[in-house]
């Protein structure tokens, strides 16, 4: 029930392929190996001989178009002459995407202009979603990450097309990029205005393998304007074309991508949609991820860019990608899980894998719950995570047994009912001896040794004693003892109980 159940009564279901890891390798294909060799000695040398003046032609038009504009221009329709030099541009974008062999491209319905949807929504799964997007709606404005503008190449692009840029790490700048999307929204009827850019946003924050929609981020839904939803797929059967966070190499990517033969991408534009004013953003984010869904065949999942920022923390721990399959926003709503705490969990799950194979042994779980060796109690814990009984502790099993623990018993009241029954002379402090009765009234296994490890830990001063500020703290910390503890004392007040009434029916 712990595994499964939650007191919403939600099942929290096995998972789904990890959208956020690259999900066909170049070794899993002889064909595609072949191919590979093949144009390293032909196709590219080709396609770069091409493709680098036309990269470099772009580069010089969007230099000289965004010449003396600044960020305060952001919000104001570019000038007639800056408007001509950028005028080829879409055009070298579908020269670019026909050299990379795209030669069709199936389209279904049609660009909507900027007085009809200002902002416009897209699932995101490839770099070549910028030359898509660019060429149908002539080079619009995309909300950029700091690092993206960055780039000396790329900030010319970022800046002619007036792109807010975003660094999400200050809220300031999220505030600010919040203030540009509010004020294309409100000016999209305005005559002056109606010639800026669309603003085009990712709502899922980061890259996927392009398999399922994750879910959205409500930050584009946050104003009344209308929303055009765009859906963007690509064919494959070899290679991807999706870059998404993990699983394959910028290097590997660009390698492969300029060898293959022909790429074929479906693009699919939504009628624009309008929401009610009592909606709110989160339900327009859900409405319009469904809306996409159902257009395009795409699956939904519950991951989010917060799974992508703990595959980012398991990268640079070098902990198997394959382990790090949890749909956080999933635990988020029925549990209070959050994401520091969910990188304190793995950074600790972590320090206790030995041989970093992303799982834990009944001896390295043990050894996590701080036990010189596995005890009766470690065990029957280990057999209760271990979900699919694989003799192994992966970390999803992990951190979703702790997120359901720590959410049905870390509430004060149980906490300080599991003191009362351990404290028998009700003085406020919990002896050894009064610790070891309560252990044994839940288990006969353990031995001294044992109950004097636990004890130590829990005693933070060393004094003795454990009051209920040491008893409280060491469980809110530990949440994987919770359940354990809560259980000890309640078969024990139980007991008391039952005893009790048998006397009461004696006397």
């Amino acid at each position: 029930e712990i595994m499964n159940v939650t007191e919403e009564g939600e099942v929290l279901e096995d998972q789904e392929e990890n959208p956020f890891i690259y999900n066909t390798q170049w070794g899993d294909s002889f064909y595609e190996i072949v191919k590979v060799f093949f144009s390293v000695f032909t196709l590219i040398e080709f396609r770069l001989a091409l493709g680098t003046p036309l990269l470099a032609t772009a580069w010089v038009l969007t230099k000289i178009s965004s010449l003396g504009l600044s960020s305060d221009q952001l919000n104001s329709p570019l000038s007639f002459w800056r408007k001509l030099v950028r005028f080829p541009l879409p055009y070298i974008y579908r020269s670019l995407l026909l050299l990379l062999g795209v030669f069709w491209i199936r389209t279904v319905g049609s660009p909507a202009s900027y007085a009809q949807a200002p902002i416009v929504v897209s699932n995101h799964s490839s770099p070549l979603d910028y030359l898509l997007l660019g060429y149908y709606y002539s080079t619009p404005s995309f909300v950029c990450n700091l690092d993206l503008a960055s780039n000396l190449f790329l900030h010319p692009f970022v800046l002619s097309s007036l792109s807010p840029i975003i660094d999400r790490s200050s809220r300031k700048s999220r505030e600010e990029a919040l203030a540009v999307l509010g004020k294309r929204a409100s000016s999209s009827q305005s005559e002056e205005t109606v010639s800026l850019p669309q603003l085009v946003v990712f709502p899922e924050g980061v890259m996927t393998n392009g398999t399922r929609l994750v879910s959205f981020k409500p930050a584009a839904f946050t104003t009344d304007a209308p929303v055009q939803a765009v859906g963007i797929q690509y064919a494959y059967k070899y290679f991807n074309p999706a870059f998404p966070l993990a699983g394959i190499s910028a290097f590997s990517w660009a390698i492969r991508l300029v060898s293959q033969f022909v790429i074929s991408p479906t693009v699919t534009f939504l009628p624009p949609i309008s929401f009610p004013t009592t909606t709110t953003p989160s339900q327009r984010a859900v409405e319009v991820r469904n809306a996409l869904s159902g257009a395009t065949g795409l699956g939904l999942t519950e991951h989010s860019i917060d799974d992508a920022q703990l595959i980012t923390e398991a990268a640079a721990l070098n902990i198997p990608l394959s382990q790090m399959n949890v749909e956080l926003s999933k635990l988020m709503k029925v549990t209070n899980l959050s994401l520091d705490d969910t990188i304190r969990s793995l950074k600790r799950f972590h320090e206790f894998d030995d041989d970093h194979d992303g799982s834990l042994t009944a001896e390295e779980f043990a050894r996590f719950l701080g036990f010189s060796a596995p005890t009766k109690y470690t065990n029957d814990l280990f057999t209760l995570l271990d979900h699919d009984q694989s003799g192994d502790l992966d970390f999803r099993e992990f951190v979703i047994a702790q997120a359901a623990m720590s959410h049905s018993i870390s509430n004060r009241e149980s906490l300080q009912l599991a003191f009362k029954v351990f404290d028998e002379n009700k003085d406020g402090k919990v002896s050894k001896p009064e610790f070891a009765r309560t252990i044994h009234c839940y288990s006969k296994h353990f031995t001294q040794r044992e109950i004097d490890e636990w004890f130590d830990m829990i005693d933070a001063d060393h004094n003795g004693v454990i009051e209920f500020q040491e008893f409280s703290s060491f469980l809110m910390a530990h949440p994987e003892h919770q359940f354990n503890q809560v259980v000890m004392a309640r078969k024990k007040h139980l007991e008391i109980k039952e005893r009790d009434r048998f006397r009461h029916r004696q006397m």
